[in-house]
């Protein structure tokens, strides 16, 4: 008659399953540029160049920036360093 092998202890305890941090959700698309759509905004780059304009439109990797000449720029999002809204320009007074 044969018999059953004896059951050998594990060499060491089972590892429970890694924990994984619980996961982030994701901002809305331009959350924290979304207040600047339509206004005039300063964005400076990480180079240290300057573009100045209207924010038309924001999306995951883009921002849209028409200029005062009617022309739109197309900037990455990797690129910028900082991006706030222009100061507004005063009115020259007119002698009289």
């Amino acid at each position: 008659m044969i018999r059953p092998a004896p059951a050998r202890p594990p060499t060491r305890p089972p590892t429970p399953p890694a924990s994984r941090p619980a996961p982030v959700p994701a901002p809305p698309e331009g959350g924290l540029l979304r207040p600047l759509l339509g206004k005039r905004v300063t964005v400076r780059l990480v180079f240290g160049e300057t573009v100045e304009g209207v924010l038309s439109r924001v999306d995951k990797f883009e921002l849209l920036v028409t200029l005062p000449d009617g022309s739109a720029v197309v900037v990455l999002k990797g690129g910028v360093s900082t991006v706030r809204e222009a100061p507004r320009e005063t009115g020259k007074d007119i002698d009289t």
